[in-house]
């Protein structure tokens, strides 16, 4: 696995052809004080990224950050945040979150939640691991932060039957990789039926679909539109749906 070190080499290096603005690096002062207003002690790569610099920004169309400590210190101060955001996007309309063990400084958590219904999704215990995917997919595009919450959460739901049933909502199960996120406002939410649940994959997408209440579809630019899948797919254990709009479809029922 890729260890911080080599995250810091490669944004020493190529920070300007990624279009990442870095900052200077924090002051063991303000670490401590991030450390003392958490009464948490950072792990020990954390601190090592944010001596080397204090957070950065992508400077494109997509607004992501990674949070300096001054403004970690904001968060807690003025919202009281139980844990340590250390990415957002969009000013704070997705958030990365670090959880850290009090008891172990070096056994932590980067965890990401979708607001509408706050169902937490694991993503790694490295740092080292989430800024590398967010170095080669950025946000939207294969192995990217949405795609790699997108796989995480498709393996959570299918390793855990008992966990489909009513309990997630469209707009956790439509964070999809591409171009860009489906928006809630094309989703009409509506909690799930485990016996209706599908797995949807084609060249761009994988995700889970509730067969019989949701209109899907897929126009030439990835982004998803209102075209009726399920008058294609009868309730058999496995379909292969061939040219949609150019697409092959692979639909798997869980029971």
């Amino acid at each position: 696995m890729i260890n911080i070190d080599e995250i810091i080499n490669y944004l020493r290096e190529n920070h300007t052809e990624i279009s990442i603005e870095l900052k200077p690096g924090a002051s063991a002062e303000l670490i401590m004080q991030v450390e003392e207003i958490y009464k948490l002690k950072l792990p020990d790569d954390v601190r090592k990224f944010y001596e080397f610099t204090n957070g950065f920004e992508l400077l494109d169309d997509h607004i992501f950050n990674i949070i300096s400590l001054e403004d970690i210190i904001d968060n807690k101060t003025q919202y009281n945040d139980a844990y340590i955001n250390i990415a957002e996007y969009l000013i704070y309309s997705d958030v990365w979150s670090l959880i850290i063990d009090p008891a172990d400084h070096n056994n932590y958590q980067i965890t990401n939640s979708d607001h509408t219904n706050n169902k937490e999704i694991t993503l790694t215990k490295s740092l080292a691991d989430f800024l590398h995917h967010f170095i080669i997919g950025g946000l939207f595009e294969k192995e990217g932060l949405y795609h790699w919450y997108n796989e995480l959460l498709v393996e959570k739901l299918t390793s855990s039957p008992g966990n489909l049933a009513g309990t997630f909502y469209f707009e956790e199960l439509f964070r999809i990789t591409g171009r860009g996120p489906v928006m809630s406002g094309q989703i009409t939410s509506g909690k799930l039926s485990a016996s209706n649940l599908f797995w949807f994959e084609n060249d761009d997408y994988k995700t889970i679909i509730d067969i019989e209440s949701i209109e899907l579809g897929r126009n030439a630019k990835g982004g998803f539109v209102g075209l009726m899948l399920s008058k294609y797919i009868h309730h058999s254990t496995e379909k292969k749906i061939k040219k949609l709009r150019g697409s092959t479809i692979n639909i798997y029922r869980f029971n």
